[in-house]
This record gives structure tokens, C-alpha cells and sequence, in this order.
């Protein structure tokens, strides 16, 4: 990691969310999530590095926010450490209403092995919650009408 410039957690765009066209098409969700290289015969025992992690679809969110979520993923040391840091960031994203879906993808990084295991990527393809929602209505009782919040 110490060789790369780029840092652990990297925000990027496609080139949709640039051109800020709205629509309402979710991403397409990678067809390998797991790497073949990662699926062995002992999961368990398998240690690995988080390399980097990326958020994608999350455009309107600041990205302080979204780091304090994810990074304790990047402490994780084990396949099934990094499955549960991943649902619980994704479950937090859903819960405060940033995101409407999350799909992660957990690739093996180009990144040479360590001593501190296989380097992998993690990739966060997230569906972005509307930010403004305004409801309204009309409340009609005993010949008075008033305006509902």
C-alpha cells in the first residue's frame, strides 16, 4: 500500500453521475462479486488485506460521512471479517437513508501479495436515497380546513 498513491477509500463516478443526467436505471451489478481466486477449499484460514475500498453512486453524500461507515472494513483480516464489516457499513448506509440499495464486490487487487495476506478490493455500487421528500395533505373537520404537514 505504501507504493500506491491512491488512497485506501476512493469515491468515484461514472460517467453518467458526471453528466448528471437523472435517471432512473439502477447500475449494473458486477457479474463475479468474489473473485475465483479467493474461493478456496478454507475460507477461514484465508487471510487478506483490504487494498482499497470504492464507493460508487453516492454523488450528493459527503464523503467524510461515507468513510466514517466504511472504515472498519479496512481493519479487516479475514474473508468472513470482511463479509460482516461490509453488511454492517451497507446496513448503516440503508438505515440513515443515504443509500436505497448497496451491492459489494469483493475482488482480489492487482496489488502484489504480503505478509499481511492477499490484497482485495472492496467495491460499494450504491443507489443514491432522494434527498427532499415533502408530503402533504388536507385535514377537513367540523366546517374547518387546515393545511397537514
Amino acid at each position: 500500500m505504501a507504493n500506491d498513491n491512491k488512497p485506501p477509500i476512493g469515491f468515484t463516478y461514472t460517467e453518467s453521475e458526471k453528466k448528471a443526467p437523472k435517471s432512473k436505471k439502477s447500475p449494473a451489478a458486477p457479474s463475479n462479486p468474489i473473485s475465483d481466486v479467493l474461493i478456496e477449499n478454507d475460507l477461514d484460514s484465508k487471510t487478506i488485506s483490504v487494498h482499497q475500498i470504492t464507493v460508487n453512486g453516492l454523488k450528493n453524500t459527503r464523503h467524510s460521512v461515507v468513510s466514517k461507515v466504511i472504515k472498519p472494513s479496512l481493519s479487516s483480516t479475514s474473508l468472513p471479517d470482511l463479509f460482516n464489516e461490509t453488511r454492517n457499513a451497507a446496513g448503516i448506509l440503508k438505515h440513515l437513508d443515504i443509500a436505497k440499495s448497496v451491492h459489494v464486490s469483493i475482488e482480489k487487487a492487482k496489488a502484489p501479495e504480503t505478509e499481511k495476506g492477499t490484497p482485495v478490493n472492496v467495491i460499494l455500487s450504491c443507489i443514491e436515497n432522494k434527498r427532499i421528500m415533502i408530503q402533504t395533505g388536507t385535514e377537513v373537520t367540523s366546517g374547518e380546513i387546515s393545511g397537514v404537514n
